[in-house]
């Protein structure tokens, strides 16, 4: 199956690698929406800049510190073997928690400090263990700890003096 290019798909894991002779993978997810892991859950791959092949979990597992799938028409190792290292995309859920922030509604925001300084753009969100970082396009960077509200085009923070200098 395929779908048509969907530029509201977020990354949501990477397979691996597979696992056993009946067609499973390896997924390490990375979101924290462990709910998007189900049977009967579609994603998308990052094949082609026109379309995208549609995934369908028949089949899961939790492993390790991700899950183990089979997808439809996966059926043996060696056509597990095509998925290796291939991305995960899903649609965005419709998670009504006011207090989450979802990195594909920051990235793109201003960022404004406690002084009204324009501190920048965000680029994107980088992973970090103690707290993930918004880089923004001038390369400062600014943990999500010090964030303090988000609106529709910015994203306002608390930042200790000094921190983007």
């Amino acid at each position: 199956m395929s779908s048509t290019f969907d530029d509201d798909l977020l990354e949501v894991g990477v397979i691996i690698k597979p696992h056993g002779v009946k067609g499973y993978v390896v997924v390490l997810p990375i979101t924290n929406v462990m709910e998007r892991f189900v049977i009967g859950s579609t994603f998308f791959t990052e094949q082609g800049e026109k379309e995208r092949r549609e995934l369908l979990v028949e089949q899961v597992a939790e492993y390790k510190n991700g899950f183990l799938i089979k997808f439809q028409g996966y059926e043996d190792m060696s056509a597990a073997e095509t998925l290796r290292n291939i991305k995960l995309l899903a649609k965005p859920l419709d998670i009504e928690d006011s207090e989450a922030l979802f990195v594909h509604r920051l990235v793109g925001l201003n960022v404004v400090d406690q002084d009204g300084i324009q501190r920048g753009t965000v680029e994107y969100v980088q992973a970090n263990p103690a707290s993930d970082l918004l880089v923004l396009e001038t390369g400062g960077m600014i943990p999500l700890v010090f964030v303090e509200s988000v609106t529709d085009q910015d994203i306002f923070v608390r930042i200790p003096e000094g921190l983007l200098e």
